[in-house]
């Protein structure tokens, strides 16, 4: 859950923030879903409550779901119900602590941050205290990386303490 929400938060949100769509359209596929054999990634139901709930953030709350994949049933009716309780605008569940992005995701997210900054105002501004010079985008990668990692796991770990827990 830690990795979706975190690349949510620290990728998509500030870059859908910045498009300003008039309409999300998800192909909200539950293959990543706990139980699910085939996705294989252990997103619990209330990771697509929040996920979702972020989306409604944006384009005035006007979110399309579209089902296009889940293949355990129990998995897939739990992740869909989720989803769907945020759309009727029930409450955010209550996420489980200790909840801390895995080193890969922390990668992952920074190198995605770093390939995208050049192009995205809301990803430029990622750390204030630790500018990267966007000339050189490869060197900078290479400099910074473990930095980047470093103040992105501070900074979702600020974001996690703000939000509600078990």
């Amino acid at each position: 859950d830690a990795d979706y929400i975190t690349a949510f938060l620290q990728v998509l949100m500030p870059v859908a923030y910045e498009f300003r769509p008039q309409l999300v359209l998800v192909a909200a596929g539950y293959d990543s879903a706990v139980g699910d054999i085939k996705g294989e990634m252990q997103a619990s139901p209330s990771c697509f409550a929040i996920l979702t709930h972020l989306l409604m953030s944006l384009a005035g709350g006007k979110v399309i779901l579209s089902l296009e994949g889940g293949y355990n049933l129990q998995a897939l009716a739990e992740g869909v119900s989720a989803s769907l309780k945020i759309l009727l605008g029930d409450p955010c569940p209550r996420l489980a602590v200790p909840f801390t992005p895995c080193q890969s995701a922390l990668e992952s997210i920074c190198a995605t941050i770093m390939a995208h900054r050049p192009y995205w105002k809301g990803l430029q501004n990622f750390s204030a205290d630790k500018p990267v010079e966007l000339e050189d985008a490869e060197a900078a990668s290479a400099i910074t990386k473990k930095e980047f990692a470093e103040v992105l796991q501070e900074s979702v770990a600020e974001v996690f303490r703000k939000l509600p827990s078990e």
